[in-house]
């Protein structure tokens, strides 16, 4: 199946991020999210993120000159961090 992304909500799925307390589920409930940066997840303690089934797809940039690509997550300092049942997806782009 193929999905069209056509809203960034890398401000968004952050945010969530970045509410998210220690020894607490963040569940995103099987939404979809198209990332134009990465998403930054620091300093968390046994906190999970169930994506329950949702897809996070990133960009690809290809062309004559150049290629480049945006990584879906930069992950520091934490600790017992989970992350279940997310897609990770790369849409190519010219």
């Amino acid at each position: 199946e193929s999905r069209s992304f056509s809203m960034n909500t890398s401000a968004k799925l952050q945010s969530l991020i970045d509410k998210l307390k220690n020894g607490e589920t963040l569940n995103l409930n099987g939404e979809d999210y198209y990332l134009d940066k990465r998403i930054i997840i620091s300093g968390k303690k046994d906190v999970v993120i169930d994506g329950g089934g949702a897809n996070i797809t990133t960009k690809y940039i290809n062309s004559a000159h150049f290629s480049q690509s945006v990584d879906a997550f930069l992950i520091t300092d934490c600790e017992g961090l989970q992350l279940k049942n997310i897609y990770l997806l790369c849409q190519q782009h010219y």
